[in-house]
């Protein structure tokens, strides 16, 4: 991503997507409320919920993996500087 750059019409993008694909099926489930009509929208639209899914997923897995690297960070600092005596008898200090 270049400096500056905002996600903002991104997420505005697929929020009407996301918006314009539940109001239709909701319409669409209104006027014909049976098990058929639910199977039917269900195979019209997974492929658009699996990219909605994919798209919204991924700054959760980024988050995810931030956290991960950042305690991995801090366990590497406290190994290296023997901050815990009790966990790491063989550190001297001075």
């Amino acid at each position: 991503m270049v400096e500056g750059e905002s996600l903002a019409p991104v997420w505005a993008m697929l929020g009407a997507m996301a918006a314009l694909i539940a109001g239709f099926t909701g319409y669409m489930l209104l006027l014909h409320p049976t098990a058929d009509n639910l199977l039917a929208q269900v195979v019209i639209n997974w492929p658009k919920l699996l990219v909605l899914g994919v798209f919204c997923g991924s700054p959760f897995v980024a988050w995810l993996r931030l956290v991960r690297v950042r305690a991995k960070r801090s366990r590497l600092l406290r190994a290296e500087w023997c901050l815990d005596p009790q966990e790491q008898p063989h550190c001297s200090r001075r």
